[in-house]
């Protein structure tokens, strides 16, 4: 997944979560370069399993991490998945204002 986001004059961040099954890592990238990943969790299996981006960024069970956004620039920002028991991974995003 990739898209383009602006800094803005206080700099912005991108939250990033886990979706659906847990065990999945994600590294996150601005311009080619590492941001850093997802934390690292277990594979909990079938049994926990979530389609609400809130459920799942309010929940330590799913991998999850914000990351900056220096103002005033702006960026090509690509999350890919690092780790996933499942073969692929879905993931949430959602970009905020700092204030």
């Amino acid at each position: 997944m990739s898209f383009s986001i602006s800094g803005g004059g206080s700099g912005r961040f991108i939250d990033v979560t886990d979706a659906y099954l847990t065990g999945d890592i994600f590294e996150i990238f601005a311009d080619g370069v590492s941001c850093g990943t997802t934390t690292t969790v277990p594979n909990l299996g079938t049994g926990v399993w979530t389609d609400n981006a809130n459920t799942a960024y309010a929940d330590p069970r799913w991998s999850s991490g914000r990351f900056y956004i220096a103002a005033g620039t702006t960026v090509n920002i690509a999350i890919t998945v690092l780790v996933s028991p499942w073969g692929s991974g879905g993931a949430f995003h959602r970009r905020g204002r700092c204030s």
